[in-house]
C-alpha cells in the first residue's frame, strides 16, 4: 500500500529553504531505517509526527517490518512539487494484519533486544 504525504509550510519542521528540507528528509529517512533495524518495526505515525504532520488511524496500523530475509528499507521517495513543498510516498504494509494481535510486536522488539545484548556481551569478553 502506498501512503502519500505533503511536507510543506503547514508542517512544523518545514523550511522555505529547499536544500534544508531535503537534508532534513534524508536525515529522517536514515534515522527511521536505523530504528527499523533496531526495533524490527516502524509505524507511519512514528514518521509523520517527526515531520510535524498529524497522526492518522491508518498511520497507527501501517508501517514497515524488518526481516533479515527481505531487508526492507524505508524510502520516503521525496518529490519536489513546487513552492518548496515536497511530496513523499511511503510504500508500507498493514502491520496489524500481519499479526493476530499487537503483542507479537513486543516479541519482535524483545528478540532484537536479546540479539543486541548477546552481541554486546560477546564484544565485552
Amino acid at each position: 500500500m502506498k501512503i502519500t504525504v505533503i511536507f510543506d509550510q503547514s508542517c512544523s519542521q518545514w523550511s522555505p529553504t529547499k536544500e534544508y528540507n531535503y537534508l532534513f528528509i534524508k536525515g529522517q529517512q536514515k534515522y527511521f531505517n536505523e530504528l527499523l533495524q533496531k526495533y524490527g518495526f516502524v509505524f507511519v505515525n512514528d514518521v509523520v509526527v517527526n515531520f510535524g504532520l498529524p497522526r492518522t488511524m491508518e498511520g497507527q496500523t501501517h508501517g514497515w517490518i524488518f526481516s533479515e530475509q527481505s531487508n526492507p528499507v524505508i524510502d520516503f521517495a521525496p518529490d519536489d512539487i513546487g513552492d518548496g513543498a515536497v511530496r513523499m510516498t511511503f510504500d508500507v504494509e498493514d502491520i496489524m494484519h500481519v499479526f493476530d494481535t499487537p503483542s507479537p510486536l513486543l516479541d519482535i522488539h524483545a528478540k532484537h533486544c536479546k540479539k543486541r545484548l548477546k552481541k554486546l556481551h560477546r564484544n565485552l569478553k
